[in-house]
This record gives C-alpha cells, sequence and structure tokens, in this order.
C-alpha cells in the first residue's frame, strides 16, 4: 500500500476508537474473535507432549537406522575378510580390512551406547 492509503486507514482506525460505543463493540468482538481462535487452534494442532513423543519416536527410528546400516558395514567387512584370506590376499590387505573392521565396530558400539558424536568414528569413504 501507498503511504496516502495507510494514512487514511489509521485516520479511520484512531477515528473508531474515539468513539467509545465503537470501541467497547470492537473490544468485544476481538476477545470473541481470539476466544473462537483459541478454541481452533486447540482442535487443530496436537498438544505440546504429543508432538515431543513424535519427535522421540522419529529420533529413535533414525538410530536405528543408523545401527542397522553399522551392523551391515560390520557384515559386509568380515565377508570382504573371509574372501580375501580364501583367495590368498596379501597380508597388507587383510590388515588393512582387519582395522576397517574394527573401525566400523567402534562405530557400531557408540551408536548403541548413544554416546554423542559418533560421525567422527565413521570411516570417511
Amino acid at each position: 500500500m501507498n503511504a496516502v492509503l495507510w494514512g487514511k486507514l489509521m485516520e479511520q482506525i484512531v477515528g473508531a476508537l474515539r468513539n467509545e460505543k465503537l470501541s467497547s463493540t470492537l473490544l468485544v468482538l476481538l476477545v470473541i474473535g481470539a476466544w473462537w481462535a483459541q478454541g481452533w487452534a486447540d482442535a487443530r494442532y496436537v498438544e505440546k507432549s504429543e508432538f515431543t513423543q513424535l519427535r522421540t519416536t522419529v529420533k529413535s527410528g533414525f538410530d536405528n537406522i543408523e545401527i542397522n546400516n553399522a551392523s551391515q558395514i560390520v557384515r559386509d567387512i568380515k565377508l570382504e575378510i573371509k574372501i580375501t584370506k580364501a583367495a590368498s590376499g596379501s597380508d597388507q590387505e587383510i590388515t588393512r580390512l582387519q582395522e576397517r573392521l574394527e573401525q566400523a565396530k567402534n562405530y557400531k558400539s557408540c551408536l548403541v551406547e548413544q554416546k554423542p558424536n559418533c560421525e567422527h568414528i565413521k570411516d570417511i569413504e
């Protein structure tokens, strides 16, 4: 809106507030509107405890997904070690895989114990 329209609108609002009859009517309408809005919001939105429960459930689900992924990484590395041993891989390759296995186990253990900041343990591929 431009300044002229804002000025006219403000004049009308101030004029309405000067009239006591209109002011009290406006006040009653505002209180009724606020009461209705509160009733609408209570019916529309979930309670804070329900939201907290939902957030906890979602976080737990993501934690379980991370633990399952870490378990899969451990299984994959164990399989790689078995394949490397069966294919007569070098000792250096087996040692490297065993180090990766130990690191993956540490990461999974950190997730299971719910320690903070387990990402620094995770092997960056």
